[in-house]
């Protein structure tokens, strides 16, 4: 088992020319873009995709793009054998160092409502839920659509970060609460 200090230090930011690694990882375990020129548009403009890598190989991905001065985090994934080692941890840990050093206060998210696993995780991480989508993810063979869960994150920003920019309330207007 790998201990998360060791993880932590092997997530890194990727480049372009990991665009066919993030597809491969998409495709095989979270299919959200599954498309290399999809990962290159993100890649090229404000999108981040962080790795997580081990004995030279991938373990993890979390894809992120800033949008209106917060960070959406559009897709976390861990390689199945490298589960409930720290990666997602390490991962997460990662995205709130990024939303702090570039000054965005919030990391939003969606997660499906029966990912337990998921839900787990980011509320240990601090994760509050804001609001629930009804029968916004396509259903699986029962053919029920699912619930979105809609989490957000507040995160400090760097030194003086309140002197330079207010902290700007989340609204979600129209969503019912829970």
């Amino acid at each position: 088992m790998v201990g998360i200090a060791r993880v932590t230090d092997l997530v890194r930011r990727a480049l372009v020319d990991d665009a066919a690694l993030c597809v491969g990882l998409d495709r095989d375990f979270s299919p959200v873009f599954s498309k290399l020129e999809s990962y290159k548009r993100l890649l090229a403009r404000k999108g981040l995709v962080l790795l997580a890598e081990t004995h030279g190989e991938p373990a993890g991905m979390a894809v992120l793009e800033e949008q209106a001065g917060e960070l959406a985090l559009h897709n976390l994934l861990v390689v199945p054998r490298y589960r409930r080692q720290g990666f997602a941890t390490a991962l997460l840990k990662a995205v709130g160092k990024h939303a702090s050093a570039e000054d965005l206060n919030r990391v939003t998210l969606e997660v499906r409502e029966s990912n337990r696993a998921a839900l787990a995780l980011y509320e240990s991480r601090g994760f509050q839920v804001d609001a629930r989508r009804p029968g916004y993810y396509p259903g699986g063979d029962s053919g029920a659509r699912e619930t979105a869960i809609l989490m957000s994150l507040v995160v400090s920003g760097p030194p003086n970060a309140d002197a330079r920019r207010p902290r700007r309330p989340f609204t979600n207007a129209g969503a019912d609460s829970t």
